[in-house]
Parts: C-alpha cells; structure tokens; sequence
C-alpha cells in the first residue's frame, strides 16, 4: 500500500501543466503507480475543464470554430490523424546487479532517447543519470540488498519515487510508488534490509552532502556520484 504522496499543491500543479519537468517526471512516475492519485488528478482535470468553459464567449468563440472544424473534417482526415497518433505499449525493462526490472511509462519514454544505460557504483549504491530536465537532474539509483547510504543532507530539494523493493530511513518505510520529497532541512541514512534491494527514481536540483565520518571526502565529487 502506497503511503506517501505529492502534495495536493502538487496535484493540482501536475494536473494544470504548471510544473518544471523535473518535478512532473517525479509526479507523474507516482501517479502512474498510485490509483488514488490517478483518481485525484482527473477529478482536477474535470475541475479545470469546468472552469474553461465557463470563459466568456470571447474566448470561447475561437475554441468552438476549431472543435466545428475538427468533428467536420474528413473521413480521411480522420484516419490519418488516427494513424499518426498511436500509442507505444512495449514494455521496458532495465538489467542491474543480475536482477531485472520493468519500468514505469514515464521512465521508459525517457530511456528511449538513450542509447544505453550506463551505471556508477560505490559500494552498492548504482546510480544512471536520465538527463537534465530545466533545473533538475533525473537518475535512476540502484541500493543492493544489505546497503546503508551515509548519512547526508541536500542542499535544496531532492524527490524519490519507489520503482521497486523497499528501503527505509529515519522517517520511515518506503515501498513501490511512495513519493519522498525532502529539502535541506533534513538528514538522513535510507538503507535496504538484507534480504531487499531497491530501485527508485530521484530528482533534485543540486548534489547531497555527506555530514559524517570519511564519506564527506566525497562531497567535492558528489555530484558525479548522484
């Protein structure tokens, strides 16, 4: 069962087209896992639709010559644009540690511009960087089983969705489709049972910075790490 979710402010930002794409490549991975908010974006969405048609007609006056203008056009017309516009349902899956992995939609559109996955690893934690998306940087991070992430803060804001397996830190236990949003105001150690990998998807607009112990030699590196 999924318990952690975006913000309503979120939703609504998600459901507007209002969010950078980072941050909507985050939201949407979670939506495409949780049904409750599936169900909380389209009832936005209807909310939105409601509020566009109650424009003055003005406005509304262009909108409906082009909806005139599309329902009269051509059967053939129609099947072009029926033709052109398909939908792609091969599914995805990414290879790691021996272990294979089937992806999210929105994850899978992303890999496609790629021509491989290519994987850092310290000490367990496997990280494959998506692309830049305006400010943020999308990756997908890979925890071996047995694996404790050194305890670190960022600098600004990082997302995490759960693609699979589990992990857990100070606030919590985090299973498939869990949304995690945390800022610079908290540190954190997430680890995997011994018995549980994870793979999960995070977006975040500046590198972590490691707070203890022998790990903060890596911070000048860090943003090649994560």
């Amino acid at each position: 069962m999924i318990k952690f979710h975006p913000s309503e402010r979120l939703l609504r930002g998600f459901a507007a087209g209002d969010l950078s794409s980072g941050i909507n490549l985050a939201v949407a991975t979670h939506v495409e896992y949780c049904q409750c908010c599936s169900e909380t974006v389209a009832a936005i969405e209807d909310e939105l639709a409601f509020d566009l048609c109650k424009l003055d007609d003005e406005i509304q006056s262009p909108f409906e010559d082009m909806l005139t203008s599309i329902l009269s056009a051509s059967d053939e017309t129609a099947v072009l644009t029926k033709d052109t516009f398909t939908t792609d349902k091969r599914e995805s899956f990414v290879l790691i540690d021996g272990k294979k992995f089937k992806l999210p939609r929105t994850v899978q559109r992303k890999m496609e511009r790629q021509e491989g996955q290519n994987w850092r690893n310290l000490a367990g934690i496997h990280s494959s960087a998506l692309g830049d998306f305006d400010e943020y940087r999308a990756s997908l991070i890979y925890i071996e089983p047995g694996v404790q992430v050194p305890m670190h803060k960022h600098k600004s804001i990082e997302m995490t969705v759960v693609l699979a397996g589990s992990l857990s830190d100070e606030q919590g236990v985090y299973k498939p489709g869990d949304f995690i949003v945390l800022d610079n105001n908290i540190e954190h150690s997430p680890k995997t049972q011994q018995s549980q990998c994870c793979l999960c998807l995070t977006v975040m607009d500046a590198p972590i910075q490691f707070t203890q112990g022998m790990s903060r030699l890596l911070n000048p590196i860090a943003h090649l790490l994560f």
